[in-house]
């Protein structure tokens, strides 16, 4: 559940700016069902729901959280499937993962990124590099390698929005330029090293007409373009907690193939995390960054400041009570650059508790 609010918010339906500053009360759930049938795989069905769509905070908002990325459905307390995918082991090194909806995250075999004890914004999850860690989420098959710390990681995922999709005009009354498996994908291929506490990895991805903000959103319609992202990120861990913090950092390019955007588009982050700052179990973060939300072949929505690749620079700072086992409060600050264009700074703070179990 999150409670907060953010200056320079707008609904998603009109893309037009918020009167006054307002405080919202939003929530997501998420279910998992796990099944394995030899205690080596795993069958994972994911049921979702949340009501972002109309926040601030939403995928569509000017402030979006990492905790309503991916949305299963665009209808306010809908329940959908937002993951249904099984991995088995091939072998003694090698996993292979097929799915009707996995997300890219689901088929890598190593994340390059200590930073996660409960980050805030969306756009502070991608290690650095959006248009390469797309978070396309949709119909896919992959196969990773790990022995020794050396891993590797190969997979492809056509978009939901497409891969169910026989014909235009067909999801939600979306309109959309292409249909069915290949029609808006993204393939990434990913090397990487992690050793007892800290770890690397090189990645590349190519997006055919996966746009993220737009193809994960059933409401929204795809643009003809693609991009070749690449990525470079690394972490370091203290050997015991301290005063020396975990440092996460990235830095990733995309090239695109279309008319709009044209050229490339550089982002970077780099993110520090304190694990059982002052009390045990808590944690103590923060990340900067030029970085967006987003990044499927194009980095976050479509406004004209994004497209013209000026820098989007954000900071996020929050601090994890670790209540009990099962319950954690988190408040954090945040603050987005408008980019000096008509968009003024986003600005706001929040209080995220979560419920596992």
């Amino acid at each position: 559940m999150v409670v907060g609010g953010a200056n320079n918010g707008y609904l998603p339906s009109s893309a037009a700016a918020a009167s006054g500053d307002h405080i919202t009360f939003n929530y997501d759930v998420k279910l998992n069902l796990d099944t394995s049938f030899t205690g080596k795989d795993l069958l994972r069905t994911t049921l979702r729901s949340n009501n972002f769509q109309n926040s601030v905070f939403g995928q569509n908002g000017s402030s979006p959280l990492e905790v309503a990325s991916n949305p299963s459905d665009t209808s306010a307390d809908a329940v959908g499937i937002n993951r249904l995918f099984y991995q088995f082991p091939v072998g003694s090194n090698w996993t292979a993962t097929v799915g009707a909806k996995v997300r890219q995250d689901d088929m890598l075999a190593m994340w390059p990124s200590a930073y996660g004890a409960d980050t805030v914004l969306d756009r502070m999850t991608y290690a650095g590099a959006p248009g390469t860690y797309t978070y396309n989420l949709g119909a896919g098959a992959g196969i990773s390698y790990k022995k020794n710390g050396f891993s590797l990681s190969a997979l492809y995922i056509s978009n939901q929005l497409s891969a169910g999709n026989s014909g235009t005009n067909t999801f939600g009354g979306s309109s959309t330029t292409g249909s069915g498996i290949g029609s808006a994908s993204s393939t990434t291929a990913q090397v990487g090293y992690a050793a007892s506490n800290w770890g690397m990895a090189f990645a590349y991805t190519y997006t055919n007409y996966a746009n993220n903000a737009a193809a994960n959103d059933p409401n929204a319609s795809y643009a003809a373009y693609g991009g070749n992202g690449l990525g470079f990120s690394a972490y370091w861990q203290p050997k015991q907690t301290g005063i020396i913090p975990s440092i996460s950092a990235g830095v990733g390019t995309v090239y695109y193939n279309g008319n709009v955007p044209t050229g490339n588009h550089t982002t970077w982050e780099v993110a520090l995390q304190w694990n059982d700052a002052f009390i045990k179990g808590n944690a103590l973060g923060m990340s900067y960054g030029d970085t967006v939300s987003g990044g499927t072949g194009y980095p976050g929505s479509t406004t004209a400041s994004t497209v013209s690749g000026m820098p989007s620079y954000a900071y996020e700072l929050f601090y994890k009570f670790q209540v009990t086992d099962n319950i954690s409060v988190t408040p954090a600050f945040f603050w987005i650059d408008g980019q000096g264009t008509n968009t003024s700074d986003s600005t706001g703070g929040l209080i995220k508790t979560t419920f596992k179990f």
